[in-house]
């Protein structure tokens, strides 16, 4: 028979190793995207009230994200030049947008009132950026409605619950197994989005998968009559609370300065 300490003694490794449903999740994920033959890792620090996204390369100093869960007011923080700009939820539509949002996004952020001319070659890093400068995924109105399927697959992947996913546009196929129990994907941004009247699948599925509360650990994207183009994919995930010495990781630096959001989403 087995006594009182060893039931709870078995009880505690069971919750150990299992993910609480139902509760907000806290920790780090660790993920590496992969497209054009270049490698791309981030890490995600998860509170209950943020996300901070950051490109782990040290080769450059990347922008790093900061999300208010409860507001989704994205700030973006470029240590190039220490400075960081908000961004509201209107020029956010990766965040947790409704249903119809995901087949009629809301415009992007008019801008600040200033100049209109545009800076022009800015390197990735050094603040608000030039449309010539590739981004993340963007932001943008499109006319094509898409949807996620769900393919009725289920597995366990990092000792969580997923569902594998499809979506198709123009001849791309994305394929993703997601999970409910982390929180709804949040794209790591490398400036403003950007207005596009029709806007690729790549640029697409963050939006997909955040409507119905999903993170993806494993998702790509591939010609149905050739390559893949796109991957995504969980390396870590480390649940807990942030350790104590990380929570000034959540705002900007008191020495970085606030500058306004440029006008460049709206000059599309």
């Amino acid at each position: 028979m087995i006594c009182m300490k060893s039931w709870l003694t078995i009880v505690y490794l069971f919750l150990a190793g299992t993910p609480l449903i139902g509760t907000a999740f806290e920790g780090r994920i660790d993920l590496v995207a992969t497209a054009a033959g270049q490698t791309q890792n981030l890490r995600y620090r998860v509170t209950t009230n943020s996300v901070r996204v950051e490109q782990l390369e040290t080769n450059y100093p990347h922008p790093v994200n900061l999300w208010d869960r409860q507001t989704q007011e994205l700030q973006l923080l470029f240590p190039a030049n220490r400075s960081w700009i908000a961004l509201p939820p209107s020029a956010n539509h990766s965040g947790m947008p409704t249903a119809s949002a995901v087949t009629a996004p809301r415009q992007p952020l008019a801008g600040a009132p200033g100049s209109r001319m545009p800076v022009r070659n800015v390197p990735p890093g050094l603040g608000p950026q030039s449309p010539r400068v590739p981004s993340g995924p963007l932001a943008g109105a499109t006319d094509i409605p898409l949807e996620l399927h769900a393919t009725g697959e289920r597995t366990n992947l990092f000792g969580y619950a997923c569902e594998r996913f499809e979506s198709n546009q123009s001849g791309e196929l994305l394929e993703v197994w997601a999970t409910d129990q982390l929180l709804p994907y949040l794209p790591y941004r490398r400036s403003e989005p950007l207005r596009m009247k029709i806007l690729p699948l790549a640029d697409r599925w963050p939006a997909l998968l955040a409507a119905r509360n999903l993170f993806p650990l494993r998702l790509t994207i591939r010609s149905i009559a050739g390559p893949e183009t796109y991957r995504l994919e969980v390396r870590d995930i480390a649940p807990g609370p942030m350790p104590t010495a990380e929570v000034g990781l959540f705002r900007p630096p008191a020495d970085y300065r606030q500058l306004a959001p440029s006008h460049f989403a709206a000059s599309r």
